[in-house]
């Protein structure tokens, strides 16, 4: 590996340039790039351990960065003291938002090269090996401004065994300098061009003519502490979708020692709805309900249909975004309340953890605002309508004698004679003829519910005055 620094072959042909020698003594105290190793994250559901590789420029006499070999090893202990059986695992670099690739004619100047080397005859040898080649011609390299941290890669150390259990997943990792007799040659090379420096000096630097320097001589090397992951949600909600339906929406930030998930529901009485307080404040009053009222099942991932979607991470720096679950409801204008609760891995059955607690109250007016725009008006207005729950629905237009004039259409659900209309706000026109008389117009929507024959028909009335000539402004 070179730590040459050159002018392009062709301008060498025509110009004469001097160049300054640095000296080994001179590199060994000059750190020369930062390699740090962050935002490591353990998957413990799907035996993953990643981690990103950031490079970061800290001396002056380089700004292309050419290639680097990297050794690393793996614990399953925060003390690193027993390594990870690297026969269990693959490596695999994905370098898709890599800051530092560069594109020559199409493909990467980069290319990266992976291994696990394992060897039970030398245990001191096993360790993860990484190879970045870059361009044949230096130009081509990345270029480094001064002290701009790019990401190179992310890393994820995979097991290729379902044999491979929580505990034998790495948690941390180092960089592998030696062990015992062994030792690990670990290297970085990088160039400085003038005819691609921003401020280009009147010479070329070389390093003694030196083919490679090692990187524990020039580089500063950053591994994170490691920090053990805990149980963080990121939320729960419980969202009405019509027709006594509703979905439980959730999701973690990190995850710990999580098997899976249980969703329970209650009905409470009017006296446990702060409807007056924010939804975070209500939603720590919920919290306080003893887990007994708690008698419905929503969701378990124990149970068959639920194991896919509610099963936990085990453990995780970075948590997910789970599925949806639906819930069907039994009655409108009641508060239910959900509870979503965690299970540790190897606890008692009836052991369970709880997270967090929301309300839903279910609607029961299915038409709770009808408004016109502009009324009065010279003929034609704009009606905004709500249902709050998927109805039957029916609109017609009165005169000011009772008689019937026509019946509305809106803008998704055509003419509204006893159509089916989904919850959610709409828009329908309202518009006479010229030859009607003026006066004031009765709207009246009239809805029937779908499936749920406990609920009274609700009615809404809009009042629009028809003025010949009017003009809103």
């Amino acid at each position: 590996m070179k730590l040459m620094y050159k002018i392009v072959l062709s301008i060498l042909l025509f110009t004469s340039i001097p160049y300054i020698s640095y000296s080994q003594d001179l590199i060994k105290v000059d750190t020369a790039i930062t390699v740090s190793l962050e935002n490591i994250r353990t998957n413990g559901r799907d035996r993953e351990f990643t981690f990103d590789i950031y490079l970061l420029r800290r001396s002056g006499i380089w700004h292309l960065w050419e290639n680097a070999t990297f050794q690393m090893v793996f614990f399953t202990d925060t003390g690193k003291t027993t390594e990870i059986d690297y026969s269990n695992f693959d490596v695999f670099v994905d370098a898709s938002s890599s800051e530092v690739l560069t594109i020559r004619d199409g493909s990467p100047a980069y290319s990266f090269h992976s291994k696990v080397l394992y060897d039970a005859q030398r245990p001191n040898m096993n360790r993860v090996k990484l190879m970045v080649l870059g361009p044949e011609e230096a130009i081509y390299s990345r270029l480094f401004e001064d002290n701009i941290k790019l990401k190179l890669c992310e890393v994820t150390l995979k097991a290729n065994s379902m044999l491979v259990g929580p505990n034998d997943i790495p948690v941390t990792l180092d960089w592998k300098w030696y062990k015992n007799d062994s030792i690990y040659f670990q290297a970085t090379a990088y160039t400085h061009i003038d005819s691609v420096n921003i401020n280009p000096p009147e010479y070329v630097i070389v390093a003694d003519n030196e083919d490679h320097i090692e990187i524990g001589w020039v580089t500063e090397y950053v591994v994170p502490p490691h920090t053990i992951p805990r149980m963080m949600l990121e939320y729960f909600e419980v969202e009405y979708t019509g027709n006594l339906n509703a979905v439980c929406r959730y999701s973690t930030l990190q995850e710990i020692n999580n098997a899976g998930f249980v969703i329970k529901r209650a009905r409470t009485t009017a006296e446990h709805f702060y409807k007056d307080e924010s939804k975070e404040a209500r939603d720590a009053k919920y919290h306080l309900l003893p887990d007994s009222i708690f008698n419905v099942v929503v969701g378990d991932y124990r149970l068959p249909q639920f194991a896919s979607r509610m099963t936990g991470m085990l453990f995780s720096h970075t948590g997910k975004q789970y599925v949806p679950i639906p819930d069907t409801l039994d009655y409108r204008m009641v508060n239910y309340v959900y509870r979503l609760y965690y299970q540790e891995v190897g606890a008692d059955p009836d052991v369970l953890k709880p997270l967090a607690t929301t309300n839903l109250l279910t609607p029961n007016g299915v038409i709770t605002q009808a408004t016109a725009e502009p009324n009065p008006c010279a003929g034609k207005s704009k009606i905004r309508y709500t249902v709050d729950d998927d109805v039957f629905l029916t609109c017609e237009v009165f005169d000011q004698n009772g008689g019937s004039v026509k019946k509305l259409h809106d803008d998704v659900n055509g003419l509204l004679d006893m159509k089916y209309v989904p919850k959610g706000v709409y828009y329908a026109d309202f518009e006479v003829s010229d030859l009607a008389v003026q006066g004031l117009y009765e709207v009246i929507f009239i809805a029937y519910p779908v499936n749920d024959k406990s609920v009274e028909i609700s009615t809404a009335t809009v009042k629009v005055q028809v003025i010949r000539g009017y003009s809103p402004n």
